[in-house]
């Protein structure tokens, strides 16, 4: 692995996330080769959406593996809406 796993929480949060639902969603990234792994890789259910799937989270050396597993929800509003 090149980056450290500070690095790579850092490149999950920049990814944007389409929920089509309330529930929150457990999704994954898995890669047993040496190679970029970007948002794109990223596997989920079809509550879940990638809105830029070029997003670089991480690059696998040579011999190396990356599993993570992660949960993405919905946030709360920050502001409240006026009528």
């Amino acid at each position: 692995m090149v980056e450290d796993a500070t690095d790579i929480i850092l490149n999950l949060k920049r990814i944007p996330f389409k929920m089509h639902g309330d529930r929150p969603e457990t999704i994954r990234v898995s890669r047993e080769t040496a190679g970029e792994v970007k948002s794109g890789d990223i596997e989920m259910d079809s509550g879940v959406e990638v809105l830029d799937p070029n997003i670089h989270i991480a690059t696998v050396s040579e011999g190396g593996s990356l599993h993570i597993e992660m949960r993405v929800k919905k946030r709360p509003e920050l502001y409240s809406r006026r009528p």
